[in-house]
């Protein structure tokens, strides 16, 4: 503990009044020792408060100082956004002409009237009874977005049905699931060499479905093929 010297008070003025006082150059020394001593955490050789100091100072937004970030570099035509976790995070900007849309509640880049191939390995082929799969045949899908309109164009040859089946059925790429379930779109299936006219629906639940029927009235059996299956389906419908 600091002593602090004190001075004698005289009464030189005739008031009557007597004491001491502090020494005021000791005082202020004694002040600033204090007030060193309480701001020490915050002392430039103390790496762990610097740290501290740092990170209540000039940063990315994206770093990892901010607990409501996940850190990322921004680059121009970036887009930030608060993903499923309520962090935000970097999207990446898009192509040239390309759309800003929401895939499953969060945002994407959509060629904006532009052919997007799904790749076999992207979506499930499956049947009412048994098993459809491509084969040895060839598999053709294709989609394009324009604003809330939606353009579907699927061609498979030589694909196979394990048995009779009431019908056959592909997923929807997220980005193209309906606003609405629709039914009775056309659609051409040829099991073997015969052409048969058939309907297609669409399912706007959770992962959206393609369903393709053996007839207009969507009754009937598609029968069991190897290697000799073709479907062609064309269909315009409406987005959320």
């Amino acid at each position: 503990m600091t002593t602090i010297n004190r001075a004698t008070w005289t009464d030189d003025d005739g008031s009557g009044m007597t004491g001491t006082i502090l020494n005021n150059a000791r005082l202020q020394g004694d002040i600033y020792d204090k007030v060193d001593g309480a701001l020490a955490t915050l002392d430039g050789k103390d790496a762990s408060q610097d740290t501290a100091i740092a990170a209540n100072g000039p940063h990315s937004i994206l770093s990892a100082q901010h607990p409501d970030t996940t850190p990322a570099a921004l680059v121009a035509g970036d887009v930030l956004y608060v993903n499923a976790t309520g962090k935000l995070v970097r999207l990446p900007k898009g192509a040239d002409g390309s759309v800003l849309g929401l895939t499953a509640g969060l945002p994407g880049w959509t060629p904006a009237g532009q052919w997007v191939t799904v790749a076999i390995g992207s979506i499930t082929m499956s049947a009412g009874t048994g098993t459809w799969t491509i084969g040895t045949g060839t598999f053709f899908y294709q989609y394009a977005t324009i604003g809330k309109i939606a353009f579907l164009n699927i061609v498979i040859t030589g694909s196979t049905t394990s048995a009779a089946t009431a019908y056959v059925r592909l997923t929807l790429p997220a980005a193209i699931v309906p606003a609405a379930a629709n039914a009775n779109y056309l659609a051409t299936i040829y099991p073997g060499a015969t052409l048969t006219a058939t309907c297609a629906s669409l399912s706007n639940a959770a992962g959206g479905l393609l369903t393709i029927l053996p007839n207009v009235a969507g009754s009937g059996t598609i029968p069991a093929v190897t290697n000799n299956l073709n479907v062609n389906v064309s269909l315009t419908y409406a987005l959320p």
